[in-house]
């Protein structure tokens, strides 16, 4: 157990402590006493005055051990200041329990409790000090009397030293007072005060709202200008300066708030949907648009984030499946190769043929959904050269003329005679352009025109295709271009909806860009990449 925990050693300490006290005090005032009347005065009126009866016996004791009271004063007070540190580092605690424990006057408001210790005070002193002193045999007993009160008011002066150490280590000396209760309470008011004036102005359209504010500004200026003319009033003058300097603080605060909406909105229109805005101190509705804005942009970013592992879960899927699909699809396209080999004749010739041909569309398939994954994470080996599109684009019509004849087809090529360069990977263009064919050959209009244009401009080529679909395209271009969307719904055609989706991650694999335009039975795709002069 602690010292500090013992209340034995505490009361023993506050004992020792008024002892130690009342020894110093009168042990100083006695050699003060000594020195100030002079110690030859003294002297003579130990032997000379002794009709001052008991007076004499005590005025030669302290003449005699001057020497003595001087170590006696010395010592009581190093005691005293020891012994007051002890008690201030026993203050609040308590046998058996951990922490600040707090007494009965801990509890009492601290500017109440002092306040009557000080008015308790003052009023023994007072006491003490109206004694009037007779050198009879009788002031032996007031001094006596005077001493005990003394002692009571050190006592109430050391009882508020106590509590003030104990609500020091508390932490509540200042929660635990009238002052601070009043505080709280004006506080509390003036906020419910705040907030009904705040509501009743936000209630105010406002449209209503700045003509009301620009009304009341020219009227209190009208007034001040009113006094300071007629009166000749400095004071007037100085208050319409302050608030018009006051205007001028707001109006820069108000500025400021709006360059930090306009920052937000800049920086939501770029994508960056972690900026907030910091609405503390904001005005009224310019705070509410800010915390509209900080919403907007954690509802975007979770949408964002929500679309990504969307996105990335399907594309984890697809690879997946097309991996667990691979395997055995080889093994059945190899043995429908060998089985081919054997000759077969017949009903079992007309099987092998359509399983050789859906086991073929099944391989382009689970290869389509293997490049649709590599070409949506970016997974595919990319060199950027110099490449002349024209090039490119009349020898992937060479290649689909059959093809293209054989859907009845026209291709009409509107290209320059010189060359166009652009920065992209010849390999990767090639595949888009043979997906862009392969749609028109399959999904364009017989009997119709198949248009293909080769545009410079200053900084960009584009490259378009347009032709007639030979169904209806009741659906918007994007979605035309998600995974697995096709322009049929019927679905009787070959194909897997992959191509243009393909087309579009490998375009803008290479930095370029897009882009579907469906017009009724028309479409359009466009596929535009920086142009290399």
């Amino acid at each position: 157990m602690k010292l500090t925990d013992n209340f034995a050693a505490k009361v023993s300490a506050v004992i020792l402590l008024v002892l130690a006290a009342v020894v110093t005090a009168g042990s100083t005032l006695a050699t003060a006493f000594l020195y100030y009347n002079g110690l030859y005065d003294i002297q003579r009126g130990i032997f000379v005055y002794t009709y001052i009866g008991p007076w004499a016996s005590l005025l030669r004791f302290i003449y005699e051990g001057r020497y003595v009271l001087i170590f006696c004063a010395a010592a009581g007070a190093i005691f005293c200041v020891a012994d007051l540190i002890f008690l201030l580092c026993s203050a609040g605690h308590r046998r058996g329990k951990e922490g600040i424990t707090l007494n009965l006057q801990d509890k009492i408001p601290l500017d109440l409790y002092l306040f009557a210790v000080g008015f308790a005070v003052v009023g023994l002193v007072n006491i003490v000090g109206s004694v009037n002193w007779n050198y009879e045999w009788y002031d032996a007993f007031l001094m006596i009397v005077c001493a005990l009160v003394l002692v009571l008011a050190g006592l109430l002066m050391l009882a508020a030293v106590m509590t003030l150490a104990t609500r020091v280590k508390a932490g509540n000396m200042w929660r635990n007072t009238l002052l601070y209760r009043l505080f709280q309470l004006c506080r509390r008011y003036t906020r419910k005060v705040w907030s009904g004036l705040s509501e009743f102005i936000q209630a105010i359209p406002l449209i209503w709202r700045t003509p009301l504010i620009f009304c009341a500004v020219t009227a209190i200026n009208v007034i001040l200008a009113v006094f300071a003319f007629s009166n000749g009033s400095g004071g007037a003058f100085l208050l319409g300066f302050l608030f018009n300097l006051f205007l001028l603080a707001v109006c820069c605060r108000t500025a400021i708030d709006l360059h930090k909406l306009k920052k937000a909105g800049e920086m939501l229109a770029a994508g960056d949907f972690e900026y907030k805005v910091a609405v503390k101190n904001m005005f009224l509705d310019l705070r509410k648009h800010a915390e509209h804005l900080n919403a907007i942009g954690d509802g975007m970013a979770i949408a964002l984030e929500q679309k990504m592992k969307s996105e990335r879960l399907k594309t984890e899927l697809i690879t997946n499946v097309s991996h667990d699909l691979k395997t055995p699809l080889t093994s059945i396209v190899n043995y429908v190769d060998l089985m081919k080999k054997e000759g077969l004749t017949g009903t079992a010739a007309e099987y092998l043929t359509v399983l050789d041909r859906q086991s073929q569309r099944l391989k382009k398939l689970t290869e389509d959904l293997v490049e649709a994954s590599k070409a949506s994470t970016g997974n595919i080996p990319l060199n950027l050269t110099r490449t002349d599109v024209v090039e490119l684009v009349n020898q992937a019509v060479g290649e689909y003329n059959e093809r293209l004849s054989a859907s009845k087809l026209e291709p009409v090529i509107s290209a320059p005679q010189e060359e166009v360069f652009v920065r992209a990977d010849g390999r990767l263009i090639w595949r888009v352009l043979d997906n862009l064919l392969s749609n028109a050959c399959k999904y364009a209009l017989t009997g119709t025109r198949l248009y293909i244009d080769v545009v410079p401009e200053p900084t960009e080529v584009v490259i378009s295709m347009k032709n007639i679909s030979r169904e209806k395209l009741n659906i918007n271009a994007d979605e035309l271009m998600e995974r697995f969307v096709r322009g049929e719904s019927s679905r009787t055609t070959e194909g897997s909806g992959l191509g243009l989706n393909i087309a579009r991650s490998l375009t803008e694999l290479q930095r370029g860009n897009f882009r579907l335009l469906v017009d009724g039975d028309l479409f359009k795709a466009e596929i535009t990449f920086p142009r290399l002069i």
